[in-house]
This record gives C-alpha cells, structure tokens and sequence, in this order.
C-alpha cells in the first residue's frame, strides 16, 4: 500500500528552481532512501514530505489524502529529524526529550521506562545539559526522539552524521524493529552502500 505519493513536486527558492516535476511512491512499512550531490534539493524534498515546507506546487498524498488539506493531522503522524541536532540547550537532555515527547503525547513515565535510551547510551547524561554535550551525543539524543515517538512516518536528513559504527548498529536494529510495527523510514544518505534493513527503493535527485 502507498504511504506517501508525490505527484509533480516542485520548488523554487526565489529565480532558483531546486526541485522540478518529482514524482515518486513510498511504500507503508518501507525504507525509502534519497540520493542526490549537495545542492541537490535532498533536504528540501524531505521537508516538503514531512508537511514542514508548504510552499511547494504539485501534490503530497499521505495514504491517498493531500497533505496540505489536512496538515494538523499529518504532522501527529510524522517526525522530521535535521541533519544538525536542534535543541533547547539551557535544558538538560531529558527535559528536552520530556519536551519534545510531550507535543506528540507521551507520557514522562514511558519515556523513563523506555529501553532505547540504554541503547543509545545516554542514560548516564539525562541530567546533563544540553549545552556540554559533543555532536554525537546530541545527534544520539535526537534519533532516540523519534524511536520513542514511534511515528508512522519517520523522516531523517543524513541519519548517519556524528554517529560511530556502534551506534549505526543501533540505528539500523532500531529501524527494523520500526518498520516491522508498521512505521515508514524515508532518509538521505549519499555514504553507505550496506544497510542492516530492508531498503526497498532509492531515488536519486
């Protein structure tokens, strides 16, 4: 079944057309990945399919609707992760992961309870602040987010930045739990050739 179909995207930055007529189809409980050279429009376009950038021409269609009719809706069912790590940095890292869950409804206790935050190894950190933390431990911080929020859509801009070849491990193992509760994986990476999930299809921009 298609999750998400893109039908004649297009996307201009003032005289500069960055995306123009991308169609493509992404598949429920697949993952979908986004190649292109920098400059390319890779982030772009993952805005634009995670309903963050609204000013595009063509359609997105979230299992046959138009994103853009019912945009409130759709983001419930998404989250976009940015290739930098965003966050609030005079808050300790659970405040900010107490934070983030809170927009999408979960609960403090589920999150204490949550296994991936071991996995990921920042229990020992929770109480540190955001703003003495390295890039890997906030890009860390960040992909746990959006496997605690468990969306049905999970959108990622260069997954694999800041992180080492331990925790691609983690990542990968956590993506396939992901995808095999019925959650989509749509991400850009130009790096790797070898996934330890199913990578149903590519495009390249």
């Amino acid at each position: 079944m298609k999750a998400i179909e893109c039908v004649n995207i297009s996307k201009s930055f003032y005289k500069n057309k960055v995306l123009e007529n991308i169609s493509l189809t992404v598949e429920e409980n697949a993952a979908f990945q986004i190649k292109g050279e920098n400059g390319s429009g890779k982030t772009t376009l993952l805005k634009i399919l995670a309903g963050v950038d609204p000013d595009f021409t063509g359609e997105v269609l979230f299992y046959g609707k138009d994103i853009q009719n019912f945009d409130k809706e759709y983001l419930k069912n998404v989250v976009m992760l940015p290739s930098l790590p965003r966050f609030y940095n005079d808050l300790t890292v659970l405040e900010n992961i107490s934070f983030y869950c809170s927009i999408y409804s979960i609960a403090s206790f589920e999150i204490a309870q949550n296994d991936i935050i071991n996995s990921f190894g920042i229990e020992k950190i929770l109480n540190s602040r955001i703003d003495e933390l390295s890039d890997g431990f906030k890009r860390r911080i960040q992909l746990c987010l959006g496997f605690i929020i468990k969306p049905r859509i999970l959108v990622i801009d260069e997954p694999y930045n800041f992180i080492d070849k331990n925790i691609k491990k983690v990542f990968d193992k956590e993506i396939k739990k992901l995808l095999a509760k019925g959650s989509t994986f749509i991400f850009s990476d130009n790096n790797r050739e070898k996934y330890d999930f199913d990578l149903i299809e590519s495009v390249v921009l």
